[in-house]
């Protein structure tokens, strides 16, 4: 009787030797820990996946056995988005069929599975069988619709603060080509794929809405519906994560690139300084931004002048804004979901402010400071 383990860990039993004819033979396999019987060979009865079988001496008899894993790990993780996935990381049984869900947050919706038996499944529960180890991901997406669609969001004492719907897409980011009034750290010129839509507040954070959730008001320029200013990078920070606590949301700032898509609103063709047109000569500044020549060196309420096309306010003028990346070079090639560099020792801010000329106001136009500086002339808007 010859007896091999052919596959996986463990031993059979008993060893190769000799058997005395006609006799039945007890094969007793052990899996080491984590191991099963997958398979036999050669016994009476090969169908079997027990420990134990049997063959019959009739001859000379070549036996195996083959151990597979009793439980493979599954990884689970969201690689975007905001929401879980069930069940966390862990071992699975072989064989078995795992029921996948996903939690999205409120206002998102699952955009792509990816691992499981059935990735064009786009519905909150999905499976997984465990023939070998699996890594599942889900991918969220905040639900919106068209471009400009609103959606108000409650603040603690009912204040309101509304958020507009900005769709994914591609856009020319950065100054075109002898710009007016334009600076180098606007270029190059270069294509931004932004895959994922996104809210952002349809005005600049106002006083009102800053003192809901902080309970104080850092403002110099003092006006419930004027924006809120005197905030660092860093305060910001401390007023999202209240917000997000408040809410049960997750807030944030924009990046640099979903500013100026959402300032442009989208491709421009032809590409022009502001989102109201070229405007070489400023004539119509005046109805689109709060800036050094109309603002009388002050802030102004939220939503005086003309919007873009999406319905969003102030993007030029007023108060900076401060947006989530540290501040660097431009790529000068395609670039998808930008987040900026890793780190530096400035943010961005856009925008321009009361206090600047118009031409601050430009969409490319992008200055840095540390993100421990707070300023009258430097506000935020967020998004999620």
């Amino acid at each position: 009787l010859t007896t091999s383990v052919v596959g996986g860990n463990g031993i059979l039993t008993p060893a190769t030797g000799q058997q005395d004819a006609n006799t039945v033979v007890i094969l007793i396999a052990a899996p080491d820990s984590g191991w099963r019987v997958k398979a036999w060979i050669g016994t009476d009865d090969d169908t079997g996946s027990n420990n134990i079988n049997q063959v019959t001496m009739s001859g000379p008899k070549t036996v195996t056995v083959e151990f597979e894993p009793a439980q493979y790990l599954l990884t689970t993780f969201v690689v975007h988005g905001h929401g879980t996935l069930d069940p966390l990381t862990g071992l699975q049984g072989n064989g078995t069929t795992v029921t996948l869900t996903a939690t999205p947050e409120s206002d998102y919706q699952v955009k792509a599975w990816n691992g499981t038996d059935d990735d064009s499944n786009l519905s909150n529960t999905n499976q997984v069988t465990m023939a070998a180890p699996k890594a599942v991901t889900v991918e969220f997406e905040p639900v919106g619709g068209t471009a400009g669609e609103e959606q108000t969001v409650m603040l603690p004492g009912d204040v309101p603060l509304v958020m507009v719907w900005c769709p994914p897409g591609t856009f020319t980011m950065g100054r075109y080509p002898g710009e007016l009034d334009s600076d180098g750290s606007e270029a190059p010129q270069h294509s931004v794929t932004l895959t994922h839509g996104f809210w952002l507040g349809k005005y600049e954070v106002t006083q009102t809405q800053w003192k809901a959730v902080m309970g104080s008001n850092p403002s110099n320029f003092y006006g419930d519906k004027r924006p809120v200013e005197e905030v660092s990078w860093n305060y910001a920070q401390v007023f999202i994560t209240a917000l997000n606590a408040d809410t049960g949301l997750t807030f944030r700032l924009p990046s640099e690139s979903e500013w100026e898509y959402a300032c442009r609103t989208g491709e421009q063709t032809p590409l022009v300084r502001f989102y109201w047109g070229d405007d070489p000569a400023y004539t119509q500044a005046d109805a689109h931004s709060w800036y050094f020549n109309n603002a009388s060196s002050k802030t102004h309420d939220v939503g005086g002048k003309l919007p873009n096309a999406w319905g969003l306010y102030d993007m030029s003028g007023n108060v900076w804004e401060w947006v989530q990346d540290w501040y660097g070079n431009y790529s000068s090639g395609s670039v998808l979901d930008p987040t900026g560099p890793p780190s530096d020792l400035k943010r961005v801010i856009r925008g321009g402010c009361y206090a600047n000329y118009a031409y601050f106001g430009r969409s490319a136009f992008r200055l840095s400071f540390d993100p421990w500086v707070s300023s009258e002339s430097i506000g935020f808007r967020i998004a999620r």
